[in-house]
């Protein structure tokens, strides 16, 4: 039963590779479609020795994948706001641009939960191009992110899927 599982997500990890590689190449030329299933083999074959070592179990909650859609639709604004901080920057240049923030953050721990939280809140709350998540202080359960431009309300800009 675990082999089948693991050929699985082999699988599963290599279709999904092999597509994102599709996508990107946009040819279906037949050298790049070898390298293409070359390089989904070789990451997939990766990703399963990293899996197989387990470093740290992850259980994600649902809702947080359903608020997952919020730093991809901040993103197209978050470039407009880099565009116009570049422009500022040209125009009259500063050493230093941009605050670190910090908010109080609930999910520290060393369960799944708490795991597959940090992940998400660091890796989302990174993907729109004005902010990104420096890490997690456990000890003072705080998320500290850099931004180049202050946007309010803090906590949604730096914790999109609300897991505070």
């Amino acid at each position: 039963m675990q082999l089948v599982r693991r050929l699985w997500f082999f699988a599963a990890t290599w279709v999904c590779l092999a597509a994102l590689w599709l996508l990107l190449v946009d040819t279906t030329y037949f050298p790049e479609l070898a390298a293409g299933a070359a390089c989904a083999t070789l990451a997939a074959v990766g990703s399963e020795l990293v899996r197989a070592e387990r470093p740290a179990r992850v259980r994600p909650r649902a809702r947080w994948l359903m608020r997952a859609w919020r730093p991809v639709a901040r993103a197209p604004v978050d470039v407009g706001v880099l565009a116009v901080e570049a422009v500022r920057q040209l125009a009259r240049p500063r050493r230093r641009r941009g605050r670190v923030r910090a908010i109080r953050f609930r999910g520290t721990g060393p369960d799944a939960v708490a795991n597959a939280g940090r992940a998400l809140a660091e890796g989302l709350g990174s993907f729109a191009p004005n902010t990104v998540v420096i890490g997690v202080d456990e000890r003072r359960n705080v998320l500290l992110a850099h931004q180049l431009r202050r946007t309010d309300p803090v906590e949604r800009s730096l914790d999109p899927l609300e897991l505070r």
